[in-house]
Formats: structure tokens, C-alpha cells, sequence
């Protein structure tokens, strides 16, 4: 029986799925909870999911065409190679918590007040992205791309590796921490001694 045969879920928990390259399209989940599952390649097309936990999961490569994600936490999930731009922007909640994520595109998105707290976020990209009042704390960001981002009272508190240049990007209010901070002077050819 295919786990997903109904198209709505309510207040039901999900553990141990492997749901490898499966089609859960236009299914709407509400309060559900998925523990340590396996999504990776599946499709997640015009789907909603609405105050829903995602703990332990995987989802690299998949897809979320459409998709609405509202009040979504992901939390110690792998996210590799998702692109968020063809989600439904009307329509984006989301956290991130102690998460792998890696080689994503967030661009153009409305992300204000996002929690992005404890992750491994490489080679992502937000270009144009609202991250106003966003929370990047502890996360390493080495390898992702800041390009005219509005980052205005963000927080980079004890966050590594990352490369935001300031000529570029919107930074008014933002929190950083030293030493790494320094890293945003690279970008006014300067010398520090």
C-alpha cells in the first residue's frame, strides 16, 4: 500500500520511510512529523506542507515544483541540490537547524526572518534574496554566494566561511563576530597589518 495514497494528512507521524524517488504530489500535510526518512530524488510537485517537522530526512535532489511550505522546520536533515526558486514564494516559512545544505538556490526569494542556525550551507546561492533579520549563527557558509542580498539586521554570529562583500549586498544592522568579520574588508583592497 503506498503510504501516500490519500491526498491529506493531518497530525500524523512519519518514521523510518524510505520514499527514494517517489511522487507525493498535490498532497497537503498539516502538523505532521517526518523522522529519519528518505526522500531523496522525489517529487514533491504542488504539495503543501503547513506546520510540518522534518527531523533526520533526506532530501537530496529532490523536488518541489510549487510546492507551499509554510511554518516548516528542517532540522539535522541533508538537503543537496534542491532549488527553493521554483516553490511557491506566496507562500514560504521556513527553518533550518543543525542541517546539510549544499549546491541549493534560494535566489530572488522572500526569506525575511529565516533561521538558517548550525548548518553547513556550501555552494548555495542567494542571489537577490530577502534575508532581512535572518539568523546565520554557528552556520559555515563556505563556498555560497551573497549577491545583491538584503541581509539588513541579519546575524552571522559565530559564522564561518563566508564571503559577503559589502559594495554589493545590503548589510545595515547585520551582527557578525570577530575574527571572521574581517573577511568583509577583503573587498576594499585594503591592508591590514
Amino acid at each position: 500500500m503506498n503510504t501516500f495514497s490519500q491526498n491529506t494528512f493531518e497530525e500524523q507521524t512519519f518514521t523510518d520511510l524510505i520514499s527514494a524517488k517517489e511522487k507525493i504530489i498535490s498532497k497537503s500535510f498539516y502538523n505532521c512529523t517526518f523522522s529519519n526518512c528518505d526522500f531523496s530524488k522525489s517529487n514533491f510537485a504542488d504539495s503543501l506542507f503547513s506546520e510540518c517537522s522534518f527531523v533526520s530526512c533526506n532530501f537530496s535532489l529532490s523536488h518541489f515544483n510549487q510546492t507551499k511550505l509554510q511554518k516548516v522546520e528542517f532540522k539535522e536533515c541533508k538537503l543537496l541540490g534542491i532549488n527553493f526558486t521554483v516553490i511557491n514564494a506566496f507562500i514560504i516559512e521556513v527553518c533550518f537547524d543543525k542541517s546539510i545544505i549544499k549546491d541549493c538556490i534560494f535566489s530572488e526569494l522572500e526569506l525575511k526572518k529565516t533561521k538558517f542556525t548550525d548548518c553547513k550551507i556550501n555552494n548555495c546561492d542567494f542571489f537577490q534574496t530577502n534575508l532581512t533579520e535572518s539568523d546565520f549563527s554557528f552556520s559555515n557558509l563556505e563556498g555560497s554566494i551573497f549577491e545583491n542580498t538584503n541581509l539588513s539586521k541579519a546575524t552571522f554570529s559565530d559564522a564561518t566561511e563566508y564571503q559577503i562583500n559589502p559594495l554589493t549586498n545590503k548589510l545595515k544592522g547585520a551582527k557578525f563576530s570577530l575574527p571572521e568579520a574581517t573577511t568583509l574588508l577583503n573587498y576594499f583592497e585594503i591592508n591590514i597589518e
